[in-house]
C-alpha cells in the first residue's frame, strides 16, 4: 500500500487535517507529547494526524506534504515500532539514511531525530515495555530481542512491513480492532525484529512431540472460544514458540493457527444455525457465542468461509 492509499484512508477514517507542520506541532503538544515538527522549506504545506488506543495497544498515522524534522523522544514507559512511508525517497532518523524497507524502533525515552523527505510519513504502534517483554518471551522463548536496544533502523522484508502497515491502518479506520487482531499486529512487529536480528524459536520436535504441541493448543483454543485468544497466550499453553507452533500446525492441521481458529469458530456457528438454536436465538447471538464481536465481520467471514450467509443457514 502506497503512501496516497494510506493517507486517503486515514483521512476517510476521520484524520483531521493541518494547514502546516505548525497546527501538527501544536495538538500533539495539547497531547502531552515531547515531539516537535519544524517545517524545512518554503511551503504552502499540508499535514494530518490520526491517533487511537484499543486493548492496551496506541497506533498512529502521520502524512507530511513538505520536508520536515522531528525532534523530541519517544513515549516514556512504551515501545514505539514504526513504518516509515517514504514513497521511494530517502529520509534520515537518527543521522542514518532508511527507506519503505526498514523498520524504525523507540524505546522507552529514546531519542527521536527524524528528518522526512516530501510527502512522507509514518503508521506507529506503541506497546507498553511490560507487556512488549510478555509478549516476546511467549513468542520467541529464550531471544532477548529487546535487550538495551536504543533507537535503531532494522531491515525488515517488504511482505511484513506492509501486513503491519495495513493492520495499522485498518485499526486506525477502526476495523480489525478486537484483543485477536491486535494480538496478531504485535506478533508481525515482534517478528520482524526477530527476524532481521537472526533470532529464532525453531527447535527440532519430535513426531509424537508435535502430537501434544496440537493437543495442548487446542484445548486452550476449546476453552477460549467464545472470548479473545491471543497468540501470546496460545504460544504459552502449547509451550512453544510462534514459528513452532505455526510450523506444527501447518504439518498437522494444514493451515495457520489464526485460520484454524477462525475456521473453528465458524464451523461451530453453522452448527448452531443449523440444528442447535431455539427461533428467538439472532445470528448475531451466535456470533457472540463463537468469539465474534462484531456481526458485519461474522458475516463476511461467514459467507467467505461456506458461500452463504449465517441467515441462509438460519432459515433452511
Amino acid at each position: 500500500m502506497n503512501l496516497k492509499t494510506h493517507t486517503a484512508n486515514l483521512v476517510s477514517a476521520g484524520a483531521p487535517s493541518f494547514r502546516g507542520v505548525d497546527e501538527l506541532d501544536q495538538a500533539n503538544r495539547d497531547l502531552g507529547w515531547t515531539i516537535e515538527y519544524r517545517q524545512l522549506e518554503k511551503s504552502h504545506s499540508s499535514a494530518c494526524f490520526l491517533m487511537a488506543e484499543h486493548h492496551g495497544i496506541l497506533l498512529s498515522g502521520e502524512f507530511f506534504g513538505t520536508p520536515v524534522h522531528i525532534i523530541g523522544e519517544a513515549a516514556h514507559g512504551a515501545f514505539t515500532f514504526v513504518v516509515p512511508i517514504t514513497s521511494g525517497n530517502g529520509c534520515r532518523a537518527q543521522r542514518h539514511t532508511f527507506g519503505d524497507e526498514d523498520l524504525l524502533l523507540f524505546p522507552s525515552g529514546a531519542e527521536v531525530d527524524m528528518v522526512t523527505s516530501r510527502a512522507a510519513g509514518d503508521l506507529a504502534l506503541t506497546v507498553a515495555d511490560t507487556d512488549l517483554r510478555d509478549a516476546a518471551a511467549a513468542l520467541f522463548p529464550g531471544a532477548c530481542l529487546f535487550a538495551e536496544l536504543d533507537g535503531q533502523i532494522h531491515p525488515g522484508s517488504a511482505d511484513g512491513l506492509s501486513a503491519v502497515g495495513t493492520g495499522i491502518t485498518e485499526a486506525l479506520s477502526n476495523q480489525r480492532t478486537d484483543p485477536e487482531s491486535l494480538s496478531e499486529l504485535l506478533a508481525r512487529c515482534i517478528a520482524l525484529v526477530a527476524d532481521s536480528g537472526g533470532a529464532t524459536d525453531e527447535k527440532l520436535v519430535r513426531n509424537d512431540a508435535k502430537g501434544q504441541v496440537v493437543a495442548r493448543a487446542l484445548d486452550f483454543i476449546e476453552s477460549r472460544l467464545a472470548r479473545p485468544i491471543r497468540l501470546e497466550a496460545l504460544c504459552h499453553h502449547a509451550r512453544v514458540g510462534i514459528r513452532v507452533l505455526q510450523r506444527v500446525f501447518r504439518e498437522r492441521l494444514g493451515v495457520s493457527p489464526t485460520q484454524y481458529i477462525k475456521a473453528r469458530r465458524l464451523n461451530a456457528a453453522r452448527r448452531l444455525l443449523a440444528t442447535g438454536v431455539s427461533p428467538e436465538t439472532s445470528v448475531s447471538e451466535i456470533a457472540r457465542r463463537c468469539g465474534y464481536a462484531h456481526l458485519g465481520r461474522f458475516s463476511v467471514d461467514y459467507r467467505s468461509h461456506f458461500g452463504e450467509s449465517p441467515r441462509q443457514t438460519l432459515r433452511r
